[in-house]
């Protein structure tokens, strides 16, 4: 949901949530940590200055915050780890070649819901 600084709903929607993609680039650690990438998805954004959002009901661009949650918890959650990345200057793609630090458990903590890891697929 993407709110303006006057608490008007510029964006909501719900869709069902199967994937979560976590990108492995810009990881400024050589160990991408799996847990925070997946708590970093559901913190609250804001924008401001040449990032500020078009509020209709303002009828200008002003602050906003926005967020993600999960409403309903899929039975299986898939985690995709993004490692490929489109280089611009190269016209093509690279990937990265970071560790990732994969929990046998992961907890969405305001809900406190587990999530249990039952498989691993290395490519």
């Amino acid at each position: 949901m993407t709110k303006c600084s006057k608490g008007h709903i510029i964006n909501e929607e719900t869709n069902p949530f199967w994937t979560l993609p976590l990108s492995l680039t810009n990881t400024p650690d050589a160990t991408y940590n799996v847990v925070r990438g997946f708590e970093r998805t559901f913190e609250t954004k804001s924008y401001s200055g040449d990032n500020m959002v078009y509020c209709s009901e303002c009828e200008k661009k002003t602050e906003a915050t926005s967020g993600c949650d999960m409403d309903t918890f899929p039975q299986i959650l898939v985690l995709l780890l993004k490692r490929f990345e489109f280089d611009f200057n190269t016209m093509s793609y690279f990937k990265s070649g970071c560790s990732v630090d994969v929990p046998y458990t992961l907890q969405k903590k305001a809900r406190g819901r587990n999530f249990k890891r039952c498989s691993l697929i290395h490519f």
